[in-house]
């Protein structure tokens, strides 16, 4: 087992997460899982060409079910959190997106894990400073502010910003209230990225996780039967 996959690992990231808002976990899917994640958001591409929504599609649906994703999930969150949902696309036009956090909620973040969101951003393509990196602003997740608040920051890099990049398999794990931008890039050639979403088990508003509650409890009719019970407790509501 990669060395980044270890209980170790995980839980220096858990330990990260919560002290910076952030962890990177260099080379965290084996490869061949980046090559059938860069091939199912391809065939995405061109089925869905509009659509960022991964579930229920294969071999997203399946990712969910695994301990790649579920072992560092529960390290930050504990037992009994939830899936939120999960994004991602193949970009070739070079789009940037500007500042944003993506907390689903009413209120700002009250600073507890119970309530917490989390991103499990994905990169099985890599990450490159050509073709767009990810940017994060770190301590910005205590900042409290509205989701789309920090647009007026635009693509604006600071000193004391993180510009990631990486090879592939690249995972970061990320707080989502902290601030994160992607910015616009000339360079040919797609960009493969996706995003999974998780939350505590608070009972708080998650307006977002509302417009598609009815997909959310299909899901675990939509898995093996040995995945089930995992998945009808991520699917579970939330208030």
């Amino acid at each position: 087992m990669h060395s980044s996959r270890g209980t170790e690992a995980i839980g220096a990231a858990r330990d990260a997460v919560h002290r910076d808002g952030y962890a990177v976990l260099p080379d965290y899917l084996p490869p061949v899982w980046n090559d059938r994640l860069v091939a199912g958001l391809d065939r995405l591409a061109e089925t869905h060409p509009e659509s960022k929504a991964l579930i229920p599609h294969e071999p997203f649906l399946e990712l969910l079910c695994t301990d790649l994703v579920q072992a560092p999930v529960a390290a930050v969150l504990g037992g009994s959190y939830l899936f939120h949902h999960a994004n991602g696309k193949r970009i070739t036009d070079g789009a940037g997106k500007v500042w944003h956090h993506d907390f689903d909620s009413d209120e700002t973040w009250d600073g507890s894990a119970a309530t917490m969101m989390m991103h499990v951003m994905v990169y099985p393509a890599g990450l490159s400073a050509e073709k767009g990196p990810l940017v994060l602003r770190p301590g910005s997740h205590l900042v409290g502010v509205p989701r789309h608040h920090p647009n007026r920051q635009g693509y604006e890099i600071r000193s004391d910003d993180l510009v990631l990049t990486g090879d592939p398999g690249l995972v970061v794990l990320v707080n989502s209230a902290m601030w994160h931008m992607r910015p616009p890039s000339d360079a040919h050639g797609p960009r493969h990225y996706l995003n999974l979403s998780f939350i505590g088990p608070a009972r708080t508003v998650r307006p977002e996780r509302d417009t598609y509650g009815d997909l959310i409890s299909t899901l675990p009719s939509l898995v093996d039967v040995a995945d089930r019970d995992r998945v009808a407790m991520l699917c579970r509501p939330h208030r």
